[in-house]
């Protein structure tokens, strides 16, 4: 391209003899200053403002050359960028003649000062990826196309424009590309400053607003060639940037550490805030971001942006730009505003899906299960002997539970609630002050971790007010009982003292014991600890692997009952047990061959059936093996995760040896019935179980657990061969239903079992 900037600036800008103020006159130092008319006794606010402010501030801008690396007089400073725009269209654009190209969806001030300065917009997209449509740009063009705005990263989308795309539009476009690096501290993407030498039609913009806090200060930056700055500084006002200002600017540039700490946690806190906001239902995309916020598309942006309002959380609804149907875009908080944002967002789900979706039935699919966690002697290690965290000194976090709280955070459908006891809080023995530091210290780990509490409860009575609202009593958790959009059925404490247990039980829900001393809390329970440990402590360990482990793989256990006029049954079956059995037919020979079932499946099987034998065997082991499989399918459940098919390598079937017997058999959870027996037995009866009732029995077991199982025995021993048949049977279920607790997928291509 050949580039001739005189072509594209206005004529009576070219012309223009710039206003002369007094500070521009004269140069050199002096000690007495008459020339500006300004009152020489002073400012009534104590500092020197009565006296004019340098108007090219120049030592502003030796500062900004020192960070950036360019020379001093390639910088110009606007009263916020507004100002630089508002510059470039007066410089370059002939009111009702010259155009220029934006590329929606961008920043809005562009279209703005094309308006005020009767400039006409030509508007080029960006494509579905929110990129620069390159081709669409230089069509666009004419003789009278003056600027092009490039935003990178961009308002509102967060993304940086293809780089390689801007060098070309730098190396074509025929009038002045400004591209505008608001965000550029965000993001990984080299600012173009470095290339004003390269490139003599590029204007790059930046801002003190960002990343470096000073948006109250509107202190916009230009960089440019020489001759576009000379340009810039001849139509600025000529005390566009007050002394105030430049001084603390001037102030704030000294702290180039603190700015880099806040930028790397903005980039954190962006990282847990896209986590987050993928989880929810209702958040359509997340788009990738290089700025500090982030564009999301939701089912209905205008209902999300009002709920948040009201409930005092503002965001940008931006869903009148091109592209960005129902989008909102989110600036990133500190990490306390940014729990506020994802607990009322989590709490705005079900309303949401109220209006969106079909209703859910009260406490039915839908119901949120809930980890109700304690804070000390769980997430952090217990104080003694005041048991009082009123010190970082005392702060220790207990061993592993970020590193397993961050998983359950992520992996695992609980909304997470802390339940804490600080007793006297606020009295003189333990002042709020000293507590709220490591608190909120707390807290914002863990909300670096994405591990973010939707509620925080805090009760600050003593152990002898007895108060309802103190562990285990439920009185500040009450909006959690008897309400149907939470399953506490499915719900589980997480605490290191037996009140935790005992509000478990008060609760209605399980207990995980972190139990490390026994004795803590044992005056305040209402219920024996041996009580506790059988009715609700469903694990007692010392570590949070075990914890996070049984609620990843808790355990299948099932209770199942099947009642016909021929056999009433019951079923207990623990997938994830140690081989126990208990069963009781009324057939031994059949309660032997279950008890092989739960020996080697490594499963506790517990079959309780009284049939109808007085007329024969028929319906009880027919309709234990119906019930079986029931029990079966309903402990695999939806079957993620499991292997799914149970077998020996190379021969496909789990071989079972016994003496002069072997047995083969596979199995396949796939949710299609169906069986192959190829088994002979000569005896009429082994035992007082008919032999014909074997291929009833795994027939009802197929057709009810909805298996596909295939079966072959050979040998002498009728004994020996029907017992390895049940043998190789259970093998195969341990084989099938085993888990990988780092695999939740459906072992299906068809994505459905």
């Amino acid at each position: 391209m050949k580039y001739a900037l005189d072509n594209l600036v206005r004529d009576n800008i070219k012309n223009l003899k710039p206003y002369s103020s007094a500070r521009h006159e004269f140069t050199g130092t002096a000690s007495v200053f008459l020339d500006a008319n300004e009152n020489a006794y002073g400012s009534p606010l104590g500092v020197r403002y009565n006296r004019y402010p340098d108007p090219l501030q120049w030592q502003l801008k030796f500062q900004l050359a020192k960070i950036k690396g360019v020379p001093a007089e390639y910088i110009c400073i606007g009263n916020g960028s507004d100002e630089i725009i508002d510059l470039a269209y007066r410089i370059f654009c002939n009111p009702g003649k010259d155009n220029v190209i934006i590329c929606p969806p961008t920043y809005g001030m562009y279209a703005v000062n094309a308006d005020i300065n009767d400039v006409e917009i030509r508007k080029v997209n960006l494509t579905e990826t929110f990129q620069l449509d390159v081709e669409g740009i230089m069509q666009a063009t004419d003789t009278n196309t003056k600027l092009l705005f490039i935003c990178s990263p961009n308002n509102p989308t967060g993304n940086n424009m293809n780089r390689a795309d801007v060098e070309l539009l730098l190396n074509n476009f025929p009038g002045i590309v400004i591209i505008d690096e608001a965000y550029i501290n965000y993001s990984k993407q080299k600012t173009f400053i470095q290339e004003l030498t390269e490139y003599p039609n590029l204007v790059v913009m930046q801002t003190l607003s960002k990343a470096w806090g000073l948006a109250a200060l509107r202190l916009g930056l230009c960089y440019a060639s020489l001759d576009i700055i000379d340009l810039f500084n001849k139509v600025k006002p000529p005390y566009n940037i007050n002394e105030a200002s430049q001084q603390m600017a001037l102030e704030a540039l000294q702290n180039t550490e603190q700015v880099n700490e806040w930028i790397k946690e903005a980039v954190l806190q962006k990282e847990i805030l896209i986590n987050k906001f993928n989880s929810f239902s209702f958040v359509k995309t997340v788009y990738p971001s290089d700025a500090n916020f982030i564009l999301i598309k939701v089912d209905d942006a205008d209902l999300l942006y009002q709920y948040l309002a009201s409930n005092e959380i503002v965001v940008r609804n931006r869903s009148k730009e091109a592209g960005c149907d129902n989008c909102l875009r989110i600036s990133i908080g500190t990490p306390e505003e940014n729990i506020i944002l994802i607990n009322t967002m989590k709490n705005m789900e079900p309303k949401t899906s109220e209006l969106l979706n079909p209703p859910l039935t009260n406490g039915g699919q839908g119901a949120k299960k809930v980890l109700f966690i304690d804070r000390d002697g769980t997430l952090i290690k217990e104080a003694p002997p005041t048991y009082q965290l009123d010190d970082f000194s005392k702060l220790e976090f207990y061993p592993d539970m970020f590193y397993y709280m961050r998983r359950i955070a992520e992996e695992l459908n609980y909304e997470l609630v802390m339940v804490t006891n600080q007793d006297g809080l606020g009295t003189a023995s333990f002042p709020e002050e000293t507590f709220w530091p490591v608190q909120n210290l707390v807290m914002k780990s863990l909300a670096n971790e994405c591990v973010i509490f939707a509620e925080v409860i805090i009760d600050r009575t003593l152990p002898a007010e007895n108060a309802p609202t103190r562990k285990p009593g439920t009185a500040l958790l009450s909006r959690y009982i008897n309400n149907p959009d939470y399953d506490l059925l499915n719900s589980y404490v997480i605490g290191d003292r037996i009140t935790d247990m005992q509000l478990a039980k008060n609760l209605n829900c399980k207990g995980l014991w972190l139990n490390m001393d026994p004795t803590l809390g044992q005056t305040e329970i209402s219920h024996t600890i041996d009580d506790l440990r059988k009715e609700v402590v469903v694990l007692e360990t010392s570590g949070w692997a075990d914890i996070y482990h049984y609620l990843k793989l808790p355990p299948r256990i099932v209770t199942h009952q099947r009642n016909t006029n021929e056999t009433k049954i019951t079923v207990e079956v623990n997938l994830d047990g140690s081989g126990k059995a208990n069963n009781k037919t009324g057939l031994a020979f059949f309660d032997h061959m279950l008890d092989q079932v739960a020996r080697h499946g490594n499963m506790d099987l517990a079959i309780t059936c009284n049939g109808d034998l007085h007329i024969d065997e028929h319906h009880s082991i027919e309709d234990t093996g119906i019930a079986l499989g029931e029990a079966l399918a309903k402990a695999l459940g939806d079957k993620k995760g499991i292997e799914r098919y149970g077998f020996s390598v190379p021969s496909g079937r789990q071989v079972l040896p016994m003496d002069d017997c072997l047995s083969q058999v596979a199995i396949d959870f796939g949710g299609r019935s169906w069986i192959v027996w190829d088994a002979t037995f000569k005896r009429e009866k082994i035992g007082e179980m008919p032999t014909e009732m074997f291929f009833h029995f795994f027939k009802s077991f197929s057709d009810a657990a909805r298996c596909n199982l295939n079966i072959k025995a050979e040998g002498e021993n009728e004994h020996h061969k029907i017992e390895s048949i049940f043998k190789a049977f259970a093998k195969v279920i341990k084989m099938a239903v085993k888990r990988d607790i780092n695999n939740d997928s459906l072992p299906s291509t068809k994505g459905i079992l």
